[in-house]
């Protein structure tokens, strides 16, 4: 099944975050901390006439990044929210899948999510999204869930956003 990207606001929608991780990932590259890398989206795009006449996601993406640290494979999706909530159905199913998958073989699958009104980044593991998602008897994880049960993640060692930090094995 292909979804045609009609609207430019949409086909942006998470680039802020993902490119922030992006340099944090160089960071860490260059300390010799992690190995992860961004995976783009399969794209295909339209041409008419020697021109680009549109575009279309030709597959699903599993998560926005994959990559190896401290000897572990990690898989993480980066989410950002204009609300004071993350919505459940931010994560797709088969992208929680894939986290689960993850960590069924020792590796470590988890969300970041940028609250964008409070500035305020937090990590939430695979295994947590999904028990709340069964638990909390809504369609959404509040922020007080969060400013209530995580640490923010923060700029820290000369890392734009140190969250590997939240993964408790590094400084």
């Amino acid at each position: 099944m292909t979804s045609y990207i009609k609207n430019r606001k949409n086909a942006n929608k998470g680039k802020y975050l993902e490119n922030l991780i992006d340099i944090s990932n160089k960071q860490y590259l260059a300390k010799g901390v992690a190995h992860i890398t961004n995976i783009p989206t399969p794209t295909k795009v339209k041409w008419s006439e020697g021109e680009i006449t549109g575009a279309y996601h030709s597959g699903k993406s599993t998560v926005d990044f994959i990559g190896v640290f401290d000897g572990m494979f990690v898989a993480f999706d980066a989410k950002e929210t204009t609300k004071n909530y993350l919505p459940f159905k931010a994560i797709r199913q088969h992208q929680a899948d894939y986290l689960i998958s993850i960590t069924k073989y020792g590796g470590l699958g988890f969300i970041l999510v940028l609250f964008r009104e409070v500035n305020e980044l937090y990590m939430i593991s695979i295994q947590e999204f999904k028990e709340l998602q069964e638990t909390i008897n809504r369609a959404s994880i509040p922020l007080q869930w969060f400013q209530d049960n995580k640490e923010p993640i923060v700029s820290e060692w000369n890392i734009r956003y140190h969250y590997l930090k939240s993964l408790g094995r590094v400084e």
